[in-house]
């Protein structure tokens, strides 16, 4: 009689060592990024574009959860979303004094997922991302004021406060839905672009008072409450 030689699939149990309970979990292709209730935020997985956030060897992977260098790794950082693309993460943290929100990004970025106009193929520590509109809505150019944030596959969307979508990243099947500037970003746009088209609006006589919106590997739904 054969034995089969192959490895046998198990489920592994891990928390920090404070007993912190689990808020929420994103995955890429080959990594996971984690954000316990005391705000710090963990990676592990593969490593080879920069997507656990702190300084590890490309080749190496982190089979254990690691904390992310910088704020985002310590208590009472301020995040309290995160999301992640194949190959990239980004973190939204909220100022406890200020309120100010912020967006945080690292790991691949040669299709422009991280918006930031650089010819920089991956950035391998958590960066303060800046997103500003490329393009005008109602004549206005300027920050986008974030309110959250989601990955597709190798692209990134935010929604500011006035319920405005805005993307950047890898458009090739028109997933950015930024209508005839897609023609300049035909395969990826490496900026923030306004997404156009018919706004999302609640049904009649209800009044909309939440914008959701959601990406996949290639496209991109949006729905109000």
């Amino acid at each position: 009689m054969q034995h089969d030689s192959s490895p046998v699939s198990t489920v592994g149990r891990w928390h920090p060592a404070d007993g912190s309970k689990l808020v929420h979990v994103d995955c890429g292709r080959r990594h996971a990024v984690a954000l316990y209730e005391h705000e710090p935020v963990w990676t592990l997985g593969d490593n080879k574009y920069g997507q656990l956030g702190h300084y590890v060897d490309p080749t190496l992977s982190n089979a254990e959860p690691q904390l992310v260098e910088g704020p985002l790794g310590r208590v009472n950082s301020g995040c309290f979303a995160i999301c992640s693309g194949w190959f990239d993460i980004l973190a939204v943290t909220r100022d406890k004094d200020s309120g100010e929100v912020t967006l945080l990004g690292w790991g691949r970025n040669d299709k422009g997922q991280l918006g930031i106009k650089s010819a920089q193929s991956y950035v391998p520590l958590p960066r303060v991302l800046k997103p500003l509109l490329a393009s005008k809505i109602d004549g206005n150019e300027g920050a986008i004021l974030i309110q959250s944030a989601c990955c597709g596959a190798e692209s990134s969307h935010v929604l500011d406060m006035d319920d405005n979508l805005f993307s950047t990243g890898w458009n090739e099947h028109g997933n950015l839905a930024i209508g005839l500037e897609g023609v300049i970003c035909s395969d990826y746009c490496p900026s923030w672009m306004a997404t156009s088209g018919v706004r999302v609006v609640a049904p009649p006589p209800s009044k909309s008072e939440r914008m959701l919106f959601a990406a996949g590997g290639a496209h991109m739904i949006t729905m109000a409450t």
